[in-house]
């Protein structure tokens, strides 16, 4: 579905999209950079946690983003996707000489930045959004911390 056709969309055919787009492109505003932040933020958002933003639970007063950022920082392994498997972790001897209660304390920390990034990505209000430099930033800092953290 090409740019175009998705802003000119009646509200009938907008109701059935994935919510990756903010609403106010489907609404006729114009895209934009903090649209493409929003859109990044529920992705990732979907990706740590394993559900969709047009599943079932989500409707009415809550969305993705307010599941997830309700269940932060306390409730961050509850709602991480069991793929992502923190729960069992096998951690190679070899590659890490960091204790293995100090790696799962490091990369259950990674997670919370992680779905902190993803929040702040999807705010509704764009102003509030962080700027794509900023995002890439903070992720390369994530990465960085957990360097010998492998699972």
């Amino acid at each position: 579905m090409s740019l175009k056709t998705l802003v000119t969309l009646d509200a009938m055919t907008l109701t059935q999209l994935p919510l990756y787009f903010h609403c106010r492109v489907g609404m006729g505003s114009e895209a934009s950079t903090q649209g493409d932040v929003y859109s990044f933020g529920i992705i990732l958002l979907e990706m740590l946690t394993g559900k969709r933003p047009t599943d079932d639970m989500f409707g009415g007063n809550l969305s993705l983003h307010d599941f997830v950022r309700n269940a932060i920082p306390d409730g961050a392994l509850e709602i991480v996707d069991p793929v992502l498997n923190f729960e069992e972790e096998e951690i190679s001897r070899e590659r890490s000489q960091i204790p293995r209660f100090m790696r799962r304390q490091k990369m259950v920390e990674g997670l919370i930045s992680l779905f902190g990034v993803g929040i702040d990505c999807s705010m509704y209000d764009s102003s509030k959004r962080k700027n794509m430099k900023e995002v890439v930033r903070e992720l390369c800092s994530i990465r960085d911390s957990l360097v010998g953290c492998t699972i």
